[in-house]
């Protein structure tokens, strides 16, 4: 599954797949980085078995912009084992982490009003 999105108030939502690379990944994600009207991203992986280092730098890129807009990156539905990577690179702390995509996009409006 290449990785898909879709807007919904404001909001950003990418569904990345497992046999997704870093590279299908920012090229959704860097013209919604650059999109004045959106409120935030969410980033659903769900679907993501394991996550390798590229696709954490991918993130931790789109993060990092956001972060100078003054708007939020979430994660949901993060597996196990992509839960543990995050935890043991410290991201978990840095970077929201919610449990379904409904938690995370009423996170943003809450932020963003």
């Amino acid at each position: 599954m290449n990785p898909k999105y879709h807007i919904k108030n404001n909001i950003g939502i990418v569904s990345i797949g497992n046999d997704c690379n870093s590279k299908d990944i920012n090229t959704i994600v860097t013209p919604l980085l650059q999109d004045e009207t959106l409120k935030g991203l969410v980033i659903n992986l769900a679907e993501m078995i394991w996550i390798d280092s590229s696709t954490i730098g991918v993130i931790v890129d789109a993060f990092l912009e956001l972060k100078k807009q003054q708007k939020l990156l979430l994660l949901c539905q993060l597996n196990e084992k992509v839960h543990n990577t995050f935890k043991l690179i410290r991201l978990d702390t840095t970077i929201g982490i919610y449990e379904t995509e409904r938690k995370a996009i009423a996170h943003i409006e809450l932020k963003s009003k």
